[in-house]
């Protein structure tokens, strides 16, 4: 014979111990049937109005359902999203291996009149991937040509305002972009070495707050903790990869 629990009772319903559902509380009760006990003799039943028996808090994260439905509309959703980040992905590889080919497709000119005109027919989305690839032609003798041509089309008899407009702007974006590259490309050869002196640092939170106090924790760095996590994964090495993401978060407290 089956044994039932006897549960403290209030008005004949049997009241379970409170569960805890994250920051709510929900009583949950058991009615005892005592008329039908008494009608044929047999002993009282018990009818659950509702289950939610959680001691160990093993579910306090999981959100409520009613019933079959929002579980099925959940399921839906999920399906859903993967879907559509499916898509997004399947999208963003194209548009990058669209991209890609196109830049590919162009050849950097070596004489620097031809360089200008090179730039000026650039896209403005592939300025700074020109910039970067480029740079090495970018450098006083080019700036020193690209000045004297503004200079020659101002005193011409009939200057092209249009045309000067247009090489002065581009004279101004290619010095500013080429200081973010050289700035990008030093910040890039020295995040492995700050990386290697963090991990060897036998206080690596007190080291984090030297480099924060110093601006080493920039971008190139993350991007560096970011590869090292990646790099663990494809490896099989999880117990790195667990290491460095504590790492990076640890870091990203310091962006700069």
């Amino acid at each position: 014979m089956m044994m039932l629990a006897t549960l403290p009772s209030v008005g004949g319903v049997a009241v379970r111990p409170p569960v805890q559902h994250g920051s709510n509380t929900r009583v949950t009760a058991c009615r005892i049937n005592t008329m039908s006990g008494k009608s044929n003799g047999r002993k009282p039943s018990v009818r659950a109005n509702a289950a939610a028996w959680d001691p160990e808090g093993l579910y306090k994260k999981t959100p409520e359902m009613s019933g079959i439905i929002d579980r099925k509309l959940m399921g839906n959703r999920a399906d859903e999203d993967k879907k559509s980040k499916s898509v997004m992905e399947t999208f963003m590889a194209a548009h990058k291996e669209e991209v890609n080919m196109r830049r590919e497709s162009r050849i950097v000119p070596e004489d620097p009149y031809e360089l200008v005109e090179f730039f000026l027919e650039t896209e403005a989305t592939d300025m700074n991937f020109e910039v970067a690839r480029c740079r090495p032609k970018l450098d006083e003798d080019f700036f020193a040509m690209l000045n004297k041509q503004i200079g020659i089309e101002k005193i011409s008899p009939t200057p092209d305002e249009e045309r000067v407009t247009e090489l002065e702007m581009l004279r101004d974006y290619l010095t500013e972009a080429v200081e973010a590259v050289d700035t990008a490309t030093q910040q890039v050869s020295a995040a492995p070495e700050r990386l290697k002196s963090l991990l060897e640092a036998a206080n690596k939170k007190e080291k984090l707050r030297e480099m924060a106090s110093n601006g080493e924790i920039d971008q190139a760095f993350m991007d560096l903790l970011e590869q090292n996590i990646e790099g663990a994964q494809e490896a099989g090495r999880e117990d790195v990869a667990e290491f460095m993401t504590k790492v990076r978060q640890a870091a990203g407290k310091f962006m700069i």
